[in-house]
């Protein structure tokens, strides 16, 4: 069955399928930018654009609803932060400052090795048999052997003397010790975490 549209000649149905359009597509409309002043091409159906491409389009939408802050505002903002108890020592998640600490203690060449000692110990599988997306749970959590840490030594503040505590933490046992620590794979790491939260 053979039909006309326009000046296209089509043989069956089956030539819409395959992705023939029954209009002209050398067929064009030239606009002009909004943004940046220059022509450019668009489809009939694209009759809508008023930009040449995305770049221009988010240059004209950034430049007229996006104003900078001015000083009163930018205090207020700060304001309405320090009321809520959010940062520092006003937070409920505040542990004394030993984030930092605690992070350095993580990349210690004596951790990988620990972790590795629990994988090895637990045959790389979990609880549950899995052996993808291995993780080392610790009984005791990392935060509170990190202040038992700091109780014992002091006399240094964990603030200037990172140092010395980074160097004193390689020969601190309760860290290393395996018998703390269980291997879990994500999905029953992550559910542990769940029941300890309610």
């Amino acid at each position: 069955m053979a039909f006309k549209i326009g000046h296209e000649h089509y043989t069956t149905k089956g030539d819409f399928k395959k992705g023939h359009i029954p209009w002209n597509r050398k067929e064009k409309i030239i606009k002009v930018c909004k943004q940046c002043s220059k022509d450019f091409e668009v489809r009939p159906c694209e009759n809508y654009r008023k930009f040449c491409s995305k770049k221009c389009a988010d240059k004209s939408r950034l430049g007229n609803k996006i104003k900078p802050f001015t000083d009163e505002h930018k205090r207020k903002i700060g304001n309405a932060n320090k009321g809520n108890g959010r940062w520092g020592a006003d937070s409920n998640h505040w542990k004394g400052g030993i984030s930092p600490l605690v992070a350095i203690f993580r990349t210690l060449e004596e951790y990988n090795a620990w972790r590795m000692n629990c994988l090895k110990r637990d045959w790389f599988k979990c609880e549950c048999g899995s052996k993808v997306k291995l993780e080392v749970h610790h009984l005791k959590s990392f935060t509170t052997l990190v202040r038992c840490f700091l109780e014992v030594y002091n006399q240094f503040s964990h603030i200037e003397d990172r140092e010395i505590l980074t160097r004193l933490a390689t020969k601190y046992e309760p860290f290393w010790d395996i018998e703390n620590d269980k291997t879990l794979c994500a999905k029953c790491h992550k559910s542990l975490r769940r029941i300890k939260c309610q």
